[in-house]
């Protein structure tokens, strides 16, 4: 009984793209490479976690049914994140159920400090040993918020908007107002 995952392109397996079973009591025992097979799992549904990448947006989990006798294969897709310079970072945008993902320069990113205003509930974090930035919106955010990324030494600074867009229902999206009058 096993799983076997396939990770594309080769850019982001080359890059260090990885997969791993979770088995319910927390992370399996090791990352496994695009290809390679899970073995020895007992015949029920797992939760597949995916590393993340420098320069490719971090897979959210899957879920994947083993059965008794086979090898239950998927294959996913790292999508290339977008890159930008200090100075060069447009207003962005980001849906509730998904997560802002960018990468900056690493020897920008080492040398950075990160601010916020008005500070959102979401998990907000720049990765200075990859330059990897993300934003994960809370259902709270509801308006947009200003991020600050400075040089500490005083040089260069951008200051550019999030803005975390809910899903709402229907009826909200189409008409305004309350989705539930009572």
């Amino acid at each position: 009984m096993s799983v076997s995952i396939t990770i594309c392109p080769e850019g982001a397996v080359r890059d260090g793209a990885k997969w791993r079973v979770l088995d319910g009591n927390g992370p399996g025992d090791r990352w496994l490479d695009s290809g390679e097979v899970a073995t020895g799992l007992e015949p029920r549904q797992y939760q597949i976690e995916f590393f993340s990448v420098a320069g490719w947006k971090t897979l959210p989990g899957c879920r994947i049914r083993n059965v008794k006798g086979f090898t239950n294969c998927k294959t996913v897709s790292y999508k290339a994140s977008s890159f930008y310079e200090l100075g060069k970072f447009p207003p962005q945008t980001v849906w509730h159920d998904q997560r802002l993902e960018f990468t900056i320069p690493i020897e920008t990113a080492r040398v950075i400090a990160v601010s916020c205003e008005p500070r959102p509930e979401g998990e907000l974090f720049l990765n200075q040993e990859t330059g990897l930035f993300h934003f994960q919106p809370d259902p709270a955010d509801k308006f947009p918020f200003l991020v600050t990324f400075a040089d500490r030494d005083g040089g260069k600074k951008q200051i550019f908007e999030i803005t975390p867009m809910p899903i709402l229902p229907p009826e909200v999206d189409v008409f305004g107002g309350m989705s539930d009058p009572q």
